[in-house]
């Protein structure tokens, strides 16, 4: 009994249920579930992740001391705006500033110093070469003349004496002949048969003696005299080529004046001896010898002047005076032969003495060449010792540039235009250099900040360099920012195991009010579809491991499959299941229809 009514109130509770859930489902399919029209529209598929603002490379700087000292003033505090360049702390100098003046004397020094000895060593090289060059021509020159004197030296004077032995000895015959005729001129001729007889045959001894002297002078004395001319005329012929060569050296100014005047005397001797020659030369085609010829004809003549004597006084007489003149005039012409002989020798001894100025033209230019080569020695001494002044000065010049340079880093400036950040130390305390550079402040540039986004491994692949970014900061959050991405970290930052690539954002303009280290809210716009079937995102759910929604057919949802595309963050596009015009539930009805096979709309179509 107690079962039954065990039973029979399990089954009254059941009942009352089922009648519950009847009158509750019919109360809801009578109220108005929230629907949405599919539509076309333009969808853009952003990409949110959360950032940080950073200065970009070089726009943030920590500006310290490179020499150590003490901070004699500080211009900078946090938040003061600096340019480029501007003076922001000052260090003690006297050390600095001594010691660079001390650099710059010593590098001035070297440099007077290096001028000097350059400008010795510069100066002198050119003319000691021409000097030696002088000096080497001068030796081979006067080398050549002493040669040349020396040969016509040793040769002539032979031929001088021997040329005033015979004019000397023609001479003395033409005196002889010259007194004998004179005497037979004043001579008291005798008119006897005997005297006409004996003058016959004198002259006839006479005229045969003078037939066998006319015949000629001897072979070897016309040779001589002719090789004697060709060997003057030779002389004469290289004196003129070496007066010649003389003075086109004179006028180059490679030899002295001097030299040319010995070159226009020994051209002038050289004339004088070929005319000499030559006049020897005539003498002696012209007779065998001056005493012999001489001696005939005055024979000739006497016999003859005794036989016309003989015959007629008178033109005895004048005979007689005819041969006194013309013995008077042989001897005028020997005279002048003997005098032209003793020029020669006087030439001869000109020669000689030429030899010894030569020698001595030698000496001394020997002693001239040993003299510049010496000087060549110091010369070169001296350039040596200017390269050695030149490095000197360089070395100083490059102490007094380091020390410029300590100098200079004793004020410390700007190195760009920003914002003062931080400051490190203050005025009078004692800063030391070392590896490091120790610290004053830190300058940011705020017109150079970006944003490092960091994007989630899933929608890395979605972002390309040059697309447009959204962000808001919490300071200003009311104010959207823009910039684009100019460069994504290859390497993944992984933080409580999730993975994520820093993405780098350039600001368009941030107007200064953005800072560093404020958080960003970033959207990057990484595509746009325009046209597209689209429905609310509410709309779409997955169920059984698929996407659908709910479509009002004849008053009631019907489930249909449908395949989605792109998706922002309001609407969700529908790649096939659904057409233009189709109304969908927002929300999941409690109770709806399947889908039947081929009951799907045109242009639907199920996963």
């Amino acid at each position: 009994m107690r079962r039954a009514l065990v039973v029979g109130a399990v089954c009254v509770v059941g009942l009352g249920v089922v009648l519950g859930l009847r009158a509750r489902n019919s109360r809801r399919d009578k109220e108005e579930l929230p629907t949405a029209v599919v539509t076309r529209r333009t969808l853009r598929a952003t990409v949110l992740a959360t950032g940080v603002v950073q200065a970009q490379i070089g726009a943030e700087v920590k500006v310290g001391a490179r020499v150590s000292g003490r901070v004699k003033r500080l211009y900078a505090n946090i938040g003061d705006v600096v340019t480029r360049g501007q003076v922001i702390a000052e260090l003690e100098q006297e050390d600095l500033v001594a010691q660079f003046d001390k650099a710059r004397a010593e590098a001035r020094g070297a440099s007077a110093k290096s001028l000097e000895a350059f400008a010795a060593s510069s100066a002198q090289p050119a003319q000691t070469q021409a000097g030696i060059n002088q000096a080497r021509a001068a030796l081979s020159a006067a080398s050549a003349k002493w040669r040349e004197a020396k040969a016509a030296s040793d040769a002539q004077p032979v031929q001088s004496a021997s040329l005033i032995e015979q004019a000397e000895r023609t001479l003395h015959a033409a005196r002889e002949h010259y007194e004998s005729a004179k005497a037979d001129a004043e001579a008291q001729p005798q008119e006897t048969a005997a005297r006409v007889a004996q003058a016959e045959a004198s002259l006839k001894v006479a005229q045969a003696n003078l037939a066998l002297v006319k015949r000629g002078a001897r072979t070897e004395e016309i040779a001589q005299a002719e090789a004697t001319v060709r060997q003057a005329a030779a002389k004469a012929t290289d004196a003129k080529l070496k007066l010649q060569r003389a003075q086109k050296l004179f006028a180059q100014d490679y030899v002295p004046r001097q030299e040319v005047d010995s070159r226009q005397a020994d051209y002038d001797a050289a004339v004088a001896q070929l005319d000499a020659a030559r006049e020897q030369l005539t003498l002696t085609r012209t007779r065998t010898t001056p005493e012999d010829l001489a001696k005939a004809q005055g024979d000739v003549q006497h016999a003859e002047a005794v036989l016309r004597s003989a015959k007629v006084g008178a033109v005895q007489d004048e005979l007689k005076r005819k041969t006194v003149a013309a013995t008077q005039a042989d001897v005028q012409r020997t005279g002048a032969a003997l005098r032209a002989a003793k020029a020669l020798a006087v030439q001869d001894e000109l020669k000689r003495q030429q030899v010894a100025s030569a020698d001595a033209e030698i000496a001394r230019t020997r002693a001239a060449l040993r003299e510049a080569e010496a000087q060549a020695v110091q010369d070169e001494m001296k350039r040596h010792e200017a390269t050695a002044s030149r490095a000197q000065s360089q070395a100083a010049r490059a102490t007094t540039q380091v020390q410029a340079a300590q100098l200079s880093y004793a004020t410390i400036t700007a190195p760009l235009t920003g914002i003062i950040a931080s400051v490190a130390t203050q005025e009078g305390e004692t800063v030391a250099a070392g590896l490091t550079a120790p610290t004053f402040v830190t300058i940011v540039d705020l017109s150079k900040l970006q944003v490092d986004a960091y994007v989630d491994e899933t929608d890395i692949g979605k972002v390309k360099i040059g697309q447009p970014v959204t962000f808001t900061v919490d300071a200003y959050p009311d104010k959207d920012f823009t910039g684009r991405v100019t460069a994504i970290y290859p390497k993944a930052v992984i933080q409580q195991n999730v993975v994520s690539y820093d993405t780098v954002i350039t600001i368009d303009d941030s107007g200064g009010l953005l800072k560093p280290d404020m958080t960003a809210s970033v959207i990057l716009e990484v595509g746009e579809r325009s046209n597209v079937l689209t429905v609310p995102n509410k709309a779409v759910k997955r169920e059984e491991g698929e996407k659908v929604v709910y479509v009002m057919e004849q008053g009631k949802p019907v489930r249909r499959n449908v395949r989605t595309g792109w998706k922002d963050s309001d609407y969700t596009e529908i790649l096939a299941g659904l057409k233009e015009g189709d109304r969908v539930l927002l929300e999941e009805p409690v109770a709806a229809e399947k889908p039947r096979s081929g009951s799907l709309p045109p242009g639907a179509t199920s996963r």
